[in-house]
């Protein structure tokens, strides 16, 4: 395990509770459905067992204004933070 997957297995661990996952696939559209209904800032990006990466509020801020707005087709896993 690296330490990027140690650390979030640690916030976890100490976090407790359901964690908010999200497949890399998924489209961007769907990660901020899922954030502003469950009042939360960030979620886990998953394949599998494996955890690639979080896509955030700020995530989805920045790609917005480097994009122009037009997110409607991007997928997570082209603007999570790895």
């Amino acid at each position: 395990m690296d330490d990027f997957s140690r650390t979030i297995h640690r916030l976890l661990n100490d976090k407790g509770g359901a964690i908010a996952t999200i497949a890399p696939e998924a489209p961007v559209a769907e990660a901020a459905k899922m954030m502003a209904a469950a009042h939360i800032g960030v979620l886990v990006c998953q394949q599998g067992d494996a955890i690639l990466g979080v896509i955030s509020e700020r995530d989805i801020v920045r790609a917005c204004d480097e994009r122009g707005g037009d997110l409607v087709d991007l997928r997570v896993a082209e603007i999570m933070t790895a």
